[in-house]
């Protein structure tokens, strides 16, 4: 029987033996085994970190791939928040400016006198030779052709036309338009006409000998009957004298947003309104005539 026995079969053999012997020594002397047990697990611990190190480095790649995961979901998920929250915030920054232009309109020392409507700018003029704002007040609202509109700081034009709910208001920078103005120091008088660009504007009939200098406040000077006098419509920002001319060459700055204002006010008669202008009068706007003596 054991010829017939494999080599593999002896060992098993072998080892259940050792196996049963340990066994009988371990419970007959059980301090002593614990001894050798304690000295062969030191032996072999080299052993058991190099057998489990492929077990530990697999579960470590795991460990590494899912945190890689975890934090791709989280960046992903933070951006997306992120960009919710941007996005909030632009619409909280408009409301804040859009508040902060109505409080500045409302508190400005310039709409003191009379009753004004607040409106609000819709859209301007394709034409770039027009310098023209359509706005959300019309008719129904009270709105007349030569009306004064203005902003926080300053006049910025006056209504031309009235299309139902809508009007639309030519700026003192479009080339049609003239306004009566003084300075504020001197009392020096002019025509301050539109250049065609909302940065510009001259300032027509000043003669060389006027005091007007860089820096001056224009004024309006109420000449004209459509804008009242006292309000500021440019500062000064260059004076040419050539010598041998009539007049000087002034060129002023509106203090009005003529390109960046939202919010406008509309201005009123503080006694009464104004008669609707007929068709003979409906080009009034476009400008207006100092007096004799400028």
């Amino acid at each position: 029987m054991f010829s017939r026995t494999p080599t593999g079969g002896y060992r098993l053999i072998v080892a259940l033996a050792l196996a049963g012997a340990l066994l009988l020594v371990e419970g007959r002397f059980p301090d002593e085994f614990k001894n050798v047990r304690r000295h062969g697990d030191q032996v072999l611990e080299p052993l058991y970190r190099t057998v489990h190190f492929p077990v530990q480095l697999v579960s470590w790649l795991d460990d590494i791939s899912q945190t890689r995961t975890r934090l791709r979901r989280e960046n992903a998920s933070l951006r997306a928040e992120r960009l919710q929250y941007a996005v909030r915030l632009q619409k909280l920054a408009e409301l804040s400016a859009e508040n902060a232009r109505l409080r500045g309109l409302l508190g400005s020392g310039l709409l003191s006198d009379g009753r004004m409507l607040l409106a609000e700018v819709l859209r301007a003029d394709p034409d770039p030779d027009q310098m023209v704002l359509m706005i959300n007040k019309g008719e129904p609202d009270g709105v007349f052709v030569g009306q004064p509109v203005l902003d926080a700081r300053g006049i910025m034009g006056q209504v031309i036309a009235i299309a139902g709910n809508q009007s639309a208001v030519m700026l003192i920078s479009d080339r049609r338009h003239g306004i009566a103005v003084k300075d504020a120091r001197s009392g020096a008088r002019g025509i301050l006409q539109g250049s065609g660009e909302n940065s510009r504007l001259l300032l027509q009939y000043v003669p060389e000998s006027a005091d007007i200098a860089k820096g001056d406040l224009l004024l309006s000077s109420g000449l004209g009957a459509r804008f009242p006098a006292g309000y500021p419509v440019a500062i000064v920002h260059e004076v040419l004298r050539s010598g041998g001319s009539e007049f000087a060459k002034v060129q002023a700055m509106p203090v009005a947003g003529l390109g960046n204002s939202r919010h406008l006010a509309l201005l009123f008669p503080s006694v009464a309104s104004p008669a609707k202008p007929t068709d003979d009068t409906a080009t009034e706007h476009v400008s207006e005539s100092p007096d004799a003596n400028p």
